[in-house]
């Protein structure tokens, strides 16, 4: 066997090699970079999600705020409620009494301050 045929025969298995490593170098960085395309695909899906929980939490606070807002307003107007209350009692008391001790009817103590 020549020196020749030798060396042409490690410079094919050299080519081979590194044709083969090349091959397999560039399979794996497209596997590599199919990976990444899914990892970014799936953080895009986590920044929307992240999203979506700030805005249902801003909203729940939102809603908080105005339910607070609801309650004050039904305390408030509860007590008005009781206040009118009380003042229909104090003033039917007052005209059983200028009935009773003036002759002066329902009608005429309405007629005399406007509401007849």
């Amino acid at each position: 066997v020549a020196r020749s045929d030798v060396a042409d025969e490690g410079l094919k298995t050299l080519q081979t090699t590194t044709d083969t490593t090349a091959t397999t170098l560039a399979e794996k960085i497209h596997t590599m970079e199919e990976e990444m395309n899914r990892v970014a695909s799936r953080m895009d899906r986590f920044d929307s999600l992240a999203e979506a929980v700030e805005t249902v939490s801003r909203d729940q606070r939102n809603l908080t705020s105005n339910l607070q807002t609801v309650i004050g307003n039904a305390e408030r107007l509860a007590t008005k409620s009781f206040d009118l209350d009380e003042a229909q009692n104090k003033l039917q008391d007052m005209l059983f009494c200028l009935h009773r001790f003036f002759g002066i009817t329902h009608h005429d103590a309405m007629a005399c301050i406007g509401n007849d």
